[in-house]
C-alpha cells in the first residue's frame, strides 16, 4: 500500500482508516496531516505476519478503551530500520533508533511515535500470536517498550532475516514463506522461543 495513490489532503485520513480497520484499533495523530506520507508491505509468514511501514512523523496511542474494542492478542517485534522513534508503557520510556529492536504487547496500553528529528521513520513489524509464543508475564515486563540493540548476535541475525523477507518476499512462492512442512519434514509452524538474551 502507498499513500502516493491517495490525494494529498486525504492521505492521513486514509492511513488512519487503514490502521483502524485492522483488529487492533489505535489513536493516531500526525504532526503535519496535510503533508503526510506512508507506505507499507505485508509479506506473510504462515501463522506469523511481517509488515514494513514507512511514514511521516506520527504519534500513536493504545488505551485500555481501545484494547477493549479489539485485541489480536499478539506480541509485536519491531526492528527500526530508519529514523528515531519513541515508545512508552507504564513508567518506562525508550527512544529506539535505526539498528534497535522494540517489543510491545497488544494487550497492554502503550504510546509510541516517530519523527523526533522532524523526519520519517521506517520499521519492520513482526506480529506473533501469543498462543504461538507463550511467555511469562515477568519476561514480557522486562522486554516491552525497551530499546534493544539489534546489531550483534542473534538479534542481528533475526533483524537481517526479517529485512531480507520484507525486501524479497514478493518474489517468493506462498508456500516458501508460510506452508508448514509435513510430518517428519521439520517445522510445525510454531515460533521458537527467543534466546535468553533477547
Amino acid at each position: 500500500m502507498s499513500a502516493v495513490e491517495v490525494p494529498a489532503p486525504d492521505r492521513f485520513d486514509w492511513f488512519v482508516e487503514t490502521i483502524s480497520s485492522a483488529p487492533m484499533p489505535s489513536a493516531l495523530d500526525a504532526r503535519d496531516a496535510a503533508a503526510f506520507q506512508a507506505e507499507g508491505a505485508f509479506p506473510g509468514l504462515g501463522p506469523v505476519q511481517l509488515s514494513r511501514f514507512s511514514y511521516s512523523p506520527l504519534r500513536s496511542r493504545r488505551t485500555p478503551a481501545l484494547i477493549r474494542r479489539g485485541d489480536p492478542e499478539q506480541y509485536r517485534l519491531g526492528p527500526v530500520t530508519r529514523g528515531p522513534a519513541w515508545c512508552a508503557r507504564g513508567g518506562s520510556e525508550a527512544e529506539p533508533h535505526a539498528g534497535d529492536l522494540v517489543l510491545w504487547d497488544t494487550s497492554r496500553p502503550y504510546g509510541s511515535g516517530s519523527g523526533l528529528d522532524g523526519g520519517g521513520v521506517e520499521v519492520l513489524v513482526l506480529r506473533i500470536p501469543k498462543e504461538r509464543l507463550p511467555l511469562a508475564s515477568l519476561q514480557v515486563d522486562r522486554l516491552v517498550a525497551r530499546r534493544m540493540d539489534s546489531t550483534t548476535g542473534m538479534k542481528a541475525v533475526l533483524t537481517q532475516f526479517l529485512g531480507a523477507v520484507a525486501k524479497n518476499g514478493s518474489e517468493c512462492r506462498p508456500r516458501d514463506l508460510g506452508q508448514p512442512r509435513q510430518r517428519g519434514g521439520g517445522t510445525d509452524g510454531r515460533v521458537p522461543r527467543p534466546a535468553a538474551g533477547l
